[in-house]
């Protein structure tokens, strides 16, 4: 039997029917008809009343209230959910052959011919040259040649935080620092270019983690005043970096700072090695 539902507004009135052996691409109870009085099909509408209680979106393209966190929320393809106004999500897809797992850091690799559609790599290894490639994490796995999403900002669960090299804690900020060993770390960096990728909001294993992600760039410089042993990598500083130091070994300018000394004098790097200058 049909059901007909009406929506008035103001003098306004559109008629629904949902028939329970429609079948469409939603399958069945599929919206069949929708009509205002005067025939146009179109309505405007005031306002938008979702049910206060539900638990969120349980399929996709649907849009519901989520009643844990207060927002509406919206599932995309893989299960994905975004929360308006509080996710922001950008589509990607992995052209490697690396597959990428949820929660993996992620890089922009590039984009599908004209069409805008961003390709996204593993935030690991030597191809990752600098820190403005990050593009958040993954939301969702991605094998070679499929299409996901990465959380440029937001709550992402489901995140080991004590599984890997180091043990995340509750509100450390977590950096993803380029290189030969791209990776990211609690460790603040000393050296070198670096995006604040993210805060540990709830440390766990397995998939009780929550990390919110929010990208910003910086680049750390080297202390003003330091001993040589205090002196950060003069490769990671880069060429041109500049510091002072208290315990060289000479004063001769140009000549390789060293310590053990008692010399109070400015070292420059020259991407390789800190000379006195």
């Amino acid at each position: 039997m049909a059901t007909t539902i009406q929506i008035i507004t103001g003098d306004e009135t559109a008629s629904i029917t949902v028939s329970p052996g429609a079948r469409g691409p939603a399958g069945p109870n599929e919206v069949t008809i929708a009509t205002t009085s005067d025939g146009t099909a179109e309505l405007y509408i005031d306002s938008l009343r979702f049910e206060a209680t539900n638990g969120g979106p349980t399929q996709l393209g649907e849009l519901a209230w989520e009643s844990a966190d207060g927002s509406i929320d919206a599932m995309l393809e893989s299960s994905v959910i975004a929360a308006m106004g509080e996710d922001l999500l950008i589509r990607v897809r992995n052209v490697t052959n690396d597959p990428i797992a949820k929660g993996d850091p992620i890089a922009y690799d590039g984009t599908t011919g004209a069409s805008g559609r961003l390709h996204a790599k593993k935030w690991v290894g030597a191809n990752i040259s600098t820190a403005k490639l990050f593009l958040g994490f993954a939301a969702n796995a991605m094998a070679k040649n499929q299409n996901g999403y990465a959380v440029w900002q937001g709550k992402l669960d489901g995140i080991d935080t004590d599984g890997g090299v180091e043990d995340w804690q509750d509100e450390q900020i977590i950096y993803a620092v380029p290189g030969a060993s791209a990776t990211l770390t609690n460790v603040a960096p000393t050296a070198g270019e670096y995006a604040s990728a993210a805060v540990v909001v709830n440390a766990g294993s397995g998939t009780s983690g929550i990390l919110y992600v929010r990208p910003s760039f910086d680049v750390a410089r080297p202390p003003q005043s330091t001993t040589f042993d205090g002196l950060p990598s003069a490769s990671a500083s880069g060429a041109g970096a500049r510091s002072f130091i208290t315990n060289c070994s000479t004063n001769t300018f140009l000549a390789t700072a060293a310590g053990g000394g008692a010399n109070a004098v400015p070292v420059v790097s020259n991407g390789s090695i800190w000379l006195v200058g």
